[in-house]
């Protein structure tokens, strides 16, 4: 199956990057659930550019899973996905 299909907004203002799953029964990826070390890690590198470190206390990682909920990725000081906590945050 393929990987999770996602997009990600940050807001800077919040110290949060929120990211929105988009799967689609009539094209099934992995949801960012499934795939989370992944998703995480993406994310992780492309908000760098925007000097933002997901790694760091004061920063929260939120997403939006596919039924709906908001729920939080966790990020660890390394940048790597750490687990899942209840949101938004």
């Amino acid at each position: 199956m393929a990987k999770a299909n996602y997009t990600w907004e940050a807001h800077p203002k919040e110290r949060r990057v929120h990211i929105t799953d988009l799967y689609s029964d009539a094209a099934p990826t992995l949801s960012v659930t499934n795939d989370a070390e992944v998703v995480v890690a993406e994310v992780v590198e492309a908000v760098k550019a925007m000097d933002i470190d997901l790694a760091a206390a004061d920063w929260v990682l939120t997403y939006t899973d596919t039924e709906g909920q908001i729920d939080r990725l966790l990020v660890n000081s390394d940048g790597n996905f750490d687990g899942f906590a209840p949101g938004p945050f």
